[in-house]
């Protein structure tokens, strides 16, 4: 069982407040990845440091909101923090987990394959819980908050997304996603048409992405009531019921 042991619990207590409020990659995110790895544990029986795992799990996402290069804040601040706290191969196999978690390169497959088995594991959970309905929204949100431009922004995500399947490490961490993977993959396909209603609650979600659940909810909804389309509603419904499950 992959449960907080007293060492990340130690770390966990001294991460910034910010950590704990955001929701795309805060401390949700780091529990969520959390369950991932011990269902890919039991399923491939790996071997694994615990220690080294969570605290990988819990750091890597810490400086996400600057943008590209987070990875390697993350590893400048364990080392700066918490490397006294770990043996020399544990530092080795956490810094390496955290620097290289958003590598999505095709060719640096070869290169992950040689990695330690924690990187590998927080590698693919962190892909893992990008999609699914969460991971639309999440992709939404990110996105409009870094000011990339809605023309495009489907064509965009929908290669991201196909990236982060093909370069899983585990045959167990594709089966285990495949159903959310295609979820995320279609509307963000589906959305490039202009008119359909997946294109509508892109936008509203982009323009908004700054709303509470509650209130993003609110205004898709009555989008959807112009479309008059009583499937578009439960859609709409079911998105928003499986968000505010998440997030709330």
């Amino acid at each position: 069982m992959l449960r907080m042991t007293e060492l990340s619990e130690k770390i966990l207590k001294k991460l910034p407040m910010e950590y704990f409020e955001s929701i795309d990659h805060g401390y949700k995110h780091s529990k969520d990845l959390i369950l991932l790895a011990e269902i890919l544990v039991e399923m491939e029986m790996l071997k694994v440091d615990k220690n080294v795992l969570l605290v990988s799990i819990l750091l890597h996402d810490l400086f996400a909101d600057v943008g590209k290069k987070h990875g390697d804040l993350a590893a400048k601040y364990f080392k700066e923090q918490f490397s006294e706290l770990f043996s020399q191969e544990q530092r080795a196999k956490i810094i390496e987990a955290v620097l290289y978690h958003d590598e999505k390169n095709a060719n640096f497959i070869e290169t992950r394959n040689k990695h330690f088995v924690e990187s590998k594991i927080l590698y693919d959970v962190d892909n893992m819980d990008a999609f699914g309905i969460k991971g639309v929204y999440r992709y939404i949100k990110v996105y409009a908050s870094r000011k990339v431009p809605l023309l495009g922004l489907s064509e965009l995500i929908a290669k991201n997304i196909i990236s982060r399947y093909k370069t899983l490490c585990f045959e167990s961490s594709k089966s285990l996603c495949h159903q959310a993977y295609l979820v995320a993959l279609s509307f963000f396909e589906k959305s490039r048409e202009l008119e359909n209603s997946e294109y509508r609650i892109l936008k509203i979600l982009y323009e908004n992405y700054h709303c509470s659940i509650p209130e993003l909810m609110a205004l898709v909804k009555q989008e959807t009531y112009v479309l008059n389309s009583h499937k578009s509603i439960n859609y709409i419904n079911q998105f928003f019921d499986t968000l505010y499950q998440c997030y709330e």
